[in-house]
C-alpha cells in the first residue's frame, strides 16, 4: 500500500488530546492519526449521524440545527498561533504570514553565504 503525505492544522486542545492519547498508547502521533481516521471512516455511525471518536476531547461540533447524514465535517479554527513568532493569525492570512517567515529565513541564509 502506498502512502501519501499531508499536512493538517489542529486546534491546540485537539492536538494536546491526540498527543496524550499517543503517549498513553505508546505510539507516535504520526502512527496514531491514520488509525484514528481509518477507524472513524470504517466504524458504523452512531444514531446521531456523527462518527464516534475515541479522544478525550473532540473539536467543536459542526454548526447547524441537525446533523446531516454523510461524511463527518471538520471544523477549522478561525485563528492559529504561529510557532515561530507566537502571533495569532486568522486563517485568511496564514499563507502570507508563513511566507513572510520563509522570506526572512531565506534572507538570513543569503547574508550568511
Amino acid at each position: 500500500m502506498s502512502e501519501i503525505s499531508t499536512r493538517i492544522w489542529l486546534e491546540e486542545r485537539l492536538w494536546d488530546a491526540v498527543t496524550n492519547l499517543a503517549i498513553r498508547e505508546g505510539t507516535t502521533v504520526r502512527e496514531l492519526l491514520p488509525r484514528l481516521i481509518s477507524r472513524s471512516l470504517t466504524e458504523p455511525y452512531a444514531g446521531s449521524g456523527q462518527p464516534t471518536f475515541h479522544l478525550e476531547e473532540s473539536g467543536p461540533s459542526a454548526p447547524g440545527p441537525a446533523a446531516e447524514p454523510g461524511p463527518p465535517v471538520a471544523v477549522l479554527a478561525e485563528v492559529y498561533r504561529c510557532n515561530e513568532c507566537g502571533a495569532q493569525i486568522k486563517l485568511a492570512g496564514l499563507s502570507a504570514h508563513l511566507g513572510k517567515h520563509l522570506r526572512e529565513r531565506q534572507a538570513s541564509e543569503a547574508e550568511r553565504s
